[in-house]
């Protein structure tokens, strides 16, 4: 967790590896666009060099993030440290 010093903003940044075998495909990207569009602040994907857009269904989807890979979540605002625990909690559940 840390302050963005530009703007005294929250940034929380977490990584998570994908568990879904068929790795980050419509189903998943949709939860995961649907949980993020619950907060307020920015939240944004990281895969291979690319940054997307973490309320975008299809920003998501156009990662192609497969099973196994790594990915980075970071959430921007006042909300950031709840954005990002209901985020990852997505990878962990059963």
């Amino acid at each position: 967790m840390g302050s963005d010093t530009s703007t005294g903003e929250t940034v929380v940044r977490k990584e998570v590896v994908i568990p879904f075998e068929n790795g980050l495909h419509a189903r998943p990207a949709a939860i995961l666009a649907e949980t993020a569009n619950r907060f307020r602040g920015e939240i944004l994907v990281l895969a291979k060099d690319r940054e997307v857009d973490g309320k975008s269904i299809l920003g998501l989807l156009t990662l192609g993030a497969g099973c196994g890979e790594l990915l980075t979540i970071e959430a921007k605002g006042p909300d950031a440290p709840d954005a990002i625990g209901a985020m990852i909690a997505l990878f962990e559940a059963p």
